[in-house]
């Protein structure tokens, strides 16, 4: 989708909204130049990227120089300064990164979200009682989104590894040295440490619960038995007394 340029960027300059999901998207500002030196648009490109996100350090506005390219972003906007030749291989290294840092940033937040949740219901992955029971399907609900985490994780992962390629073109290197900098390797890890905390919680929850449950049906199944006995008993007596008065 193309915006409207902002102010004192040069012609040919074009605005581009990517969206990753709903509630989430990336502004991408292309500005091909020839033009030496491009310190004055890269001030310009720093202002406009960092009206977005003010107050928050994550937003700061990042730079890097890469073949005479500038490029300067953060989670929510984007500048591409470079040579016309240059503009589509790095816009599409941009998209490319952005996309699956986007879906790593989901998984962050979401994780955080559930962080909070952890210390209680530790509690149920030793005991379970019938008090309980009520929380068994918030609990189940949990398990199923961890499961769902871990596996968008695991879809990111051979995203996050990527090999360098040989011979090294501009949009590899791009791509290369932009999850270097948003440290994507190290916060895939790190996430994937989360889960194994969350999926063992769960798992042990998970494991309380079957065992709880099955034992509840055991003790009815029991008392059922336990009656239809003293029901069998009762009739067998009453046939016997009504035997001895005939």
């Amino acid at each position: 989708m193309n915006l409207q340029v902002p102010d004192g960027f040069p012609n040919g300059s074009n605005l581009e909204q990517l969206l990753f999901r709903p509630d989430h998207g990336l502004q991408i500002l292309v500005v091909p130049t020839t033009e030496e030196p491009v310190s004055q648009l890269l001030a310009q490109a720093c202002d406009w990227v960092a009206a977005v996100g003010v107050g928050n350090d994550a937003n700061k506005p990042q730079t890097l120089s890469l073949y005479g390219a500038q490029i300067v972003w953060n989670s929510l906007r984007a500048t591409i300064i470079a040579p016309p030749e240059k503009t589509g291989p790095i816009l599409l290294a941009l998209t490319d990164f952005f996309l699956y840092d986007a879906a790593l940033s989901e998984i962050e937040t979401e994780i955080d979200d559930a962080w909070p949740h952890i210390k209680t219901d530790a509690a149920f992955a030793f005991e379970f009682s019938e008090r309980a029971v009520p929380k068994r399907h918030e609990l189940s609900k949990r398990f199923e989104h961890t499961v769902s985490m871990r596996a968008r994780l695991a879809r990111l992962a051979p995203h996050v590894h990527r090999l360098s390629t040989h011979p090294a073109t501009i949009t590899s290197q791009l791509n290369e040295r932009l999850r270097e900098r948003t440290r994507m390797v190290s916060r895939f890890e790190f996430l994937s440490s989360q889960l194994d905390v969350l999926e063992n919680v769960y798992e042990m929850c998970g494991q309380r619960v079957s065992d709880f449950m099955l034992a509840r049906q055991q003790i009815v199944l029991e008392w059922a038995i336990v009656f239809l006995l003293a029901a069998e008993l009762l009739l067998l007596v009453t046939d016997l007394m009504a035997s001895v008065g005939t």
